[in-house]
């Protein structure tokens, strides 16, 4: 590798002469960009050309300084003090992240108030410069801390480009993460993605497919005492609690299908439509069979009519008890103060919305 080389690989131009906080800076930039931790989910040979081009990227930063690429991602005060655009903080705030240095990360949240009217505007909500918000990726390699403290520093738990912090970290079964975003007010009734997934649907289909499934059920009573509305519909006629797995044995004569998770709903209120229709049929079937004797076109035998007896309270009472006294748990207090705030936040900025047009419009 020569000096020519080197700059090209840095995306820097060989006809001038970068200075050392030039060359540390493209590198920080480029490292971002190819950082095997922010290609994880990616394919084998996605993530085997990013660590390639990530070591590439290093090499030519120690050719150009003679030194040690690990120098260029540690950070310090002085690095603090040298930002002068969104552009600079943006890429110690994503660094950082990846490099887990949540000390670093507390000095320059604490420095550099995210708001939009600060210098640097709102800039821990910002995912324009980069692919993702700084939340998102914490929350997508599991990092609590630094999921914590960019929440205290309002990152918003809401916002995504693609799927939202709290549908990623239901996908991977982080249980500690999902806590943390639902403390934080995240909306656990709202969908993201391409096929606008709601994280509770997410929930079900990666318990389905994941042997790790203790953490999915955990996951599922949290969205639900945070909120989550089991009865959601997904499309037109198929709600969240019937996307539930059982097969047809299961779901017709145990107990909500033997399902842990739809368990979980019916008791936070969702209604086990398939449940309450077959032990409704079972009573329809049962009494009539009553009626028949009665009416003496058929005698029961002396042991079946007990049976049959039986048999219509018990299913006429599971029916009841789906229709109407499965419910047993309700959201926690914490959510209902959540949700009255969100209602007031939009009263308010839904007045600031039509002040600011009423005086545009009088102007």
């Amino acid at each position: 590798m020569n000096r020519k080389e080197a700059l090209k690989i840095l995306s820097l131009s060989p006809s001038v002469n970068p200075s050392e906080y030039e060359i540390r800076k493209a590198y920080r930039k480029l490292a971002l960009e190819y950082h095997p931790d922010k290609h994880s989910g990616a394919s084998k040979d996605v993530q085997k050309q990013n660590e390639e081009k990530f070591k590439e990227l290093g090499a030519a930063y120690e050719f150009l300084t003679g030194k040690d690429v690990k120098e260029a991602i540690t950070f310090s005060g002085e690095d603090l003090d040298g930002v002068s655009s969104t552009d600079d903080l943006l890429i110690l705030l994503h660094l950082a992240i990846f490099k887990k240095q949540a000390d670093f990360l507390e000095k320059l949240l604490s420095r550099f108030k995210s708001s939009k009217g600060e210098k640097f505007g709102d800039y821990i909500n910002n995912f324009t410069t980069f692919d993702d918000s700084p939340l998102y990726i914490a929350c997508l390699l599991g990092y609590t801390n630094i999921v914590t403290l960019l929440l205290k520093h309002k990152a918003n738990p809401d916002l995504s480009k693609d799927y939202t912090p709290l549908l990623t970290a239901c996908s991977m079964g982080r249980a500690d993460v999902v806590e943390i975003l639902l403390k934080y007010k995240a909306n656990p009734n709202l969908s993201s993605g391409p096929n606008n997934f709601l994280p509770l649907l997410t929930v079900i289909f990666s318990h389905t497919n994941d042997s790790n499934k203790e953490n999915y059920i955990k996951i599922t009573e949290l969205l639900l005492k945070y909120g989550a509305d089991p009865n959601t519909l997904v499309e037109d006629s198929i709600r969240v609690i019937e996307c539930t797995e059982s097969n047809i044995l299961k779901r017709t004569f145990m107990l909500h299908g033997n399902n842990k998770i739809k368990k979980l709903m019916v008791q936070y209120g969702g209604v086990d439509l398939h449940y309450l229709f077959t032990y409704g049929l079972f009573a329809t079937c049962f009494t009539s069979c009553m009626i028949i004797h009665v009416s003496s076109v058929y005698k029961l035998s002396n042991y079946e009519i007990p049976i049959c007896i039986f048999a219509i309270l018990f299913c006429t009472y599971r029916a009841l008890e789906a229709a109407f006294f499965a419910k047993t748990k309700e959201p926690s207090p914490e959510f209902a103060e959540v949700m009255t705030e969100k209602v007031v936040n939009n009263v308010g900025l839904n007045a600031e919305d039509n002040s600011e047009r009423i005086d545009n419009a009088l102007a």
